[in-house]
């Protein structure tokens, strides 16, 4: 019979102190049937007490791992850092709310199982219906926003690359994660680009999404300008693969 790989989980948090106990224990009560090898919590130079909430954890489970930056630096830089310090065959990335049902997590393995490379959630169906019903109209409106200007500007084929629901082989995640330079909000575009520059399978998993009140995510003409000026310096590195 064979091994079933065991996974990885990797948490961007920043001031997620008030869920962040909440969300380590709902993945800690469902790791024996999900395979979960170890959850990395990446605390993004938060200015609460997340990192004090973890580290109460880490004295209780040995599977439980906190990695700390020393600044704010976005979720770009949170992500590569927990992802290159995973260690299992399976590396899935979430965020702190848990908005992605962790429900969709055997599905997502069984994907990489039969050999992809890349199991990405979808709040968008490939008949085009959108799944973000929960999700206020602004946020939505947004997200239609971003998804042109991706299309413009990057061009990779995804309906909602920002999805933060993503599963990797620790193979990819070896050819993709090294070389992220997006630090921000952008950063699943360039990770889903640089794995279709290295010819990486990629499949779409539509997930049921679940908007959570107290989004860190703000938006504005400011954030506007920076995600068209990440999207344009994605652009123009892959030009230069």
């Amino acid at each position: 019979m064979n091994k079933t790989p065991n996974l990885s989980i990797v948490i961007p948090a920043y001031n997620e102190e008030k869920r962040i106990k909440t969300t380590i224990a709902t993945l800690l009560e469902n790791a024996p049937k999900l395979k979960i090898k170890e959850i990395l919590i990446v605390d993004d130079g938060s200015t609460d007490k997340t990192a004090k909430v973890v580290q109460t954890k880490l004295h209780l489970e040995n599977n439980i791992k906190l990695i700390q930056l020393e600044k704010n630096q976005g979720k770009g830089k949170a992500l590569r850092e927990g992802v290159i310090q995973a260690t299992g065959e399976y590396i899935g990335c979430f965020d702190a709310d848990l908005s992605a049902p962790i429900d969709s997590i055997p599905n997502a393995v069984k994907i990489l199982e039969n050999g992809a490379d890349l199991a990405i959630g979808t709040r968008v169906t490939l008949q085009g219906r959108d799944l973000r019903q929960t999700q206020p109209l602004r946020r939505r409106y947004a997200g239609k926003i971003f998804a042109l200007l991706q299309k413009f500007i990057v061009g990779i084929p995804y309906q909602d690359t920002q999805c933060p629901f993503k599963f990797f082989t620790k193979q990819a995640a070896n050819t993709i994660f090294p070389n992220l330079v997006i630090q921000r909000w952008s950063v699943d575009v360039e990770i889903l680009a640089r794995a279709e520059k290295s010819n990486l399978e990629i499949v779409e998993l539509p997930i049921i999404w679940q908007h959570i009140d107290d989004s860190k995510v703000t938006l504005g003409p400011r954030i506007l300008i920076n995600v068209i000026s990440e999207l344009i310096k994605i652009r123009r590195n892959l030009n230069k693969l």
